[in-house]
């Protein structure tokens, strides 16, 4: 079945309507009933046929500053390796992303050793080195490292010495540094993750 004609070709009234449209494309079908004298449903059908439909912005609520930032934030996190033996603070060293068995493997190998060298020699060859019971730390990888090269002096799940995971007998780390560094950081809210970086770097140099 044809589409019916309204007959709109040579009708004065569409180039009324769209003149309005024209001059102000916000007004509404019924301001245009105002101005013109035209019936809504004639005002429609004129529109429609020359692409134009009706549109309702629904207005939800004012944009404020904060919300630009809050709908842009990005997750981010931070693993970081420190040590304490005879009053020395080792490190900080940051991790580039996750820990593995692979990445602790190449810490220990090139970078631990690095860390160690304001260590007196005394010390270091006595030492021990100490794990919580983290799958890194328990990765094969590891544990035959640190056998090899601490001649098993380390103490850690699955290693020569049982070490009861959560208990803070020997870990410096846990009853002091760990508290210590939070607080620091904390003091303000973090940034971003390079300002978060710097905020830890800053508060091991100046332990007191």
């Amino acid at each position: 079945r044809s589409r019916q004609s309204h007959g709109y070709e040579n009708d004065v009234r569409v180039l009324i309507i769209l003149a309005s449209i024209y001059l102000n494309p916000h007004i509404s079908s019924y301001q245009i009933v105002r101005q013109v004298g035209i019936s809504r449903t004639t005002i429609l059908r004129i529109l429609g046929s020359h692409g134009y439909y009706p549109y309702h912005i629904t207005l939800m609520q004012a944009i404020i500053p904060n919300d630009m930032r809050m709908h842009n934030q990005h997750r981010w996190s931070i693993n970081v390796w420190c040590g304490m033996i005879n009053g020395y603070l080792i490190g900080p060293y940051i991790f580039d992303g996750n820990v593995t068995g692979q990445n602790y493997l190449a810490f220990l190998r090139n970078e631990l050793p690095g860390l160690l060298e304001d260590v007196d020699l005394y010390t270091r060859l006595r030492m021990w080195i100490q794990l919580d019971g983290a799958p890194p730390h328990y990765a094969r990888i590891v544990r035959n490292y640190l056998n090899r090269r601490y001649n098993s002096m380390w103490i850690g799940r699955g290693g020569p010495v049982a070490w009861p995971a959560r208990s803070p007998d020997l870990t410096l780390p846990d009853f002091y540094l760990r508290g210590y560094v939070r607080n620091v950081v904390y003091e303000h809210e973090p940034t971003t993750r390079e300002d978060m970086i710097q905020r830890i770097k800053t508060a091991c140099t100046n332990i007191p």
